[in-house]
């Protein structure tokens, strides 16, 4: 088909409308008027195609068709052409129908995912609003129209009832009543927060799924949390762990049935009370709150529930109470530290005797009074005993020899009374380390049979009341590494101290020894400390003794010493 524009030539021929076939190309023409309006011209001639279309006042149609008669020349009057109807292609219409409904329903597709997606997160934010919030109610009632929120908030509800039903068997009421209360928060932690709580788990029946002890680890350790201002805590606090198992909290180790049997919360900055709610983790062995600010009464609930305990550690704390005897009530004990406990008062109950599964008691600056060495022979697998700075009385027996596992013995600046140390103790043939700094002692000396304590590595005698030689029996003593003798011991340095190789501190001051010393001590290249303060010794320190780095502390009685850094003291 071939389009005039109105600015073709044939658009302005207006006298006649006539139709003709070109002899140029074989072309129909018709020629409108401007008057006429516009309309579709069709014709079949002689099996020639003819197409249409419509056409404007102003617009010459041409349409265009093959003849078999290609010179015979057919000229049409308007009256036999009459006008039909303008012809609708259904194909294209259907087309352009189907294209439309395609673009319609993806966009409504859209939408709905759009609108869905937007529901979804719109409930998830509230969920978690509520969760960090701790507050169920307060948000769910301006949210009327969501049935998601309201069934959450009716979860909580029965979760928070069933939990408090299996918690009154071993909480007391009154405690989960008062709001503020330690034991109140860690319901509303569990409830509104944490994660890992199931209905479930709260089925008292262990057959239908039920959990019980689960619940009480879980409860019993937020509780403390919130007892002992856990929000101070140094690590990562607790409330953070919603999605944690109670077995991988900070300071909690659990054995194969995921129980808590360590809890380990050492300078951890707690402070406050140590709640009876603790005294739920029954399975527990060990137990460490060493250098914290807890205070009052150290519970019995220790001693009445934890009856697994191997090892409780309390040590440096501000307890101010007296031992409670039921103690005695943990057998399985092995290890109990009470040092530095300057509040505890009164006296060491004798139902400690009964802790026959004692390895070590510390018992450092302990206020606490008793004759002490009358419980050691009742505990006879005791390795380590320290009474440094207490005021525990008695004097060491001859019976220490029978003390045969007894490693290390520490009653440094104690009352303990060191005269005349009984020469039984160079039986302890497994002792590695003997301090005792004695003010009680009245011309006290130290026994030779010391020397066959051949496992020793730390030996301090300290007393201005030690009187006699330094035994040269001491020479056999090559694993020490630490030698103190300090007091009003007399002579002269023994040669055999040379033997000693593998010593890194020595120490003569504050006695009256006389002479030189040894050349011999030449041979102790580990020495890195050598102190011979206060004292008669006179020429000088030894060449073998002297090295860059060791610090020596002399009288001026010694005059000649070319490693010395130090001043000399004036005796």
């Amino acid at each position: 088909m071939m389009f005039h524009p109105p600015s073709s030539p044939l658009a302005h021929h207006h006298s006649t409308r006539r139709y003709g076939v070109s002899d140029d190309d074989n072309q129909l023409e018709e020629v409108l008027p401007s008057s006429t309006p516009p309309r579709l011209v069709s014709s079949n001639t002689n099996n020639a195609s003819v197409t249409a279309a419509a056409v404007t006042p102003e617009t010459v149609i041409v349409v265009t068709g093959e003849s078999e008669d290609d010179d015979k020349s057919v000229a049409l009057e308007e009256e036999d052409l009459p006008p039909k109807p303008l012809k609708r292609d259904h194909n294209t219409h259907r087309g352009n129908n189907n294209n439309d409904r395609h673009i319609f329903v993806t966009l409504y597709i859209m939408m709905f995912l759009a609108l869905g997606g937007l529901t979804f997160a719109s409930t998830r934010y509230i969920q978690a609003k509520l969760a960090s919030n701790g507050n169920g109610g307060g948000v769910a009632s301006s949210m009327e129209g969501s049935d998601d929120v309201t069934a959450f908030n009716r979860d909580n509800i029965a979760f928070k009832t069933q939990l408090e039903a299996v918690l009154s068997d071993v909480v007391r009421s009154s405690d989960l009543l008062q709001v503020s209360s330690p034991q109140a928060r860690a319901v509303e932690w569990l409830v509104f927060q944490d994660r890992m709580l199931t209905m479930e788990d709260l089925n008292t029946e262990e057959n239908n799924g039920g959990d019980p002890f689960k619940v009480y680890q879980r409860y019993a350790l937020m509780a403390l949390y919130f007892a002992t201002s856990g929000q101070l805590w140094e690590e990562i606090p607790w409330t953070d762990n919603t999605m944690v198992h109670t077995c991988d909290f900070v300071g909690v180790d659990c054995d194969e049935k995921r129980q808590v049997v360590i809890l380990n919360l050492y300078l951890r900055k707690l402070r406050g009370r140590i709640p009876d709610d603790l005294g739920l983790l029954t399975q527990l062995t060990s137990l460490t709150l060493n250098s914290n600010l807890l205070e009052g009464d150290i519970p019995t609930f220790l001693f009445d529930k934890l009856t697994n305990l191997e090892s409780l550690d309390l040590s440096q704390n501000e307890f101010s109470s007296t031992l409670n005897p039921s103690i005695s009530k943990l057998t399985n004990l092995k290890y109990l530290l009470l040092d530095q406990l300057t509040g505890l008062t009164g006296t060491l109950p004798e139902s400690l005797k009964t802790l026959s599964n004692l390895r070590l008691l510390r018992l450092e600056q302990s206020q606490m009074k008793a004759p002490i060495f009358d419980f050691v022979p009742h505990w006879p697998k005791l390795e380590t005993l320290d009474l440094k700075q207490s005021l525990f009385t008695g004097t060491i027996p001859t019976s220490i020899a029978e003390w045969e596992n007894l490693k290390f013995l520490n009653m440094i600046n104690s009352r303990i009374n060191a005269t005349n140390l009984p020469s039984e103790i160079g039986l302890m043939s497994n002792l590695v380390e003997f301090q005792v700094w004695s003010t009680t002692a009245d011309g006290g000396t130290i026994p030779t049979e010391l020397g066959n304590c051949n496992q020793l590595e730390v030996l301090s005698i300290q007393g201005s009341n030690f009187v006699g030689q330094i035994p040269s029996e001491l020479g056999r003593l090559t694993k020490l590494y630490l030698l103190l003798l300090e007091g009003s011991l007399t002579g002269k340095v023994p040669s055999e101290l040379g033997l000693l190789t593998n010593l890194n501190y020595l120490s003569l001051a504050l006695n009256n020894i006389v002479g030189q010393l040894p050349e011999e001590l030449g041979n102790v290249k580990q020495l890195a400390r050598l102190q011979v303060h206060y004292t008669d010794l006179t020429g000088s320190i030894p060449n073998g003794v002297c090295n860059d780095s060791i610090d020596i502390t002399r009288s001026c009685s010694i005059t000649k010493c070319d490693c010395c850094r130090n001043p000399c003291h004036k005796n």
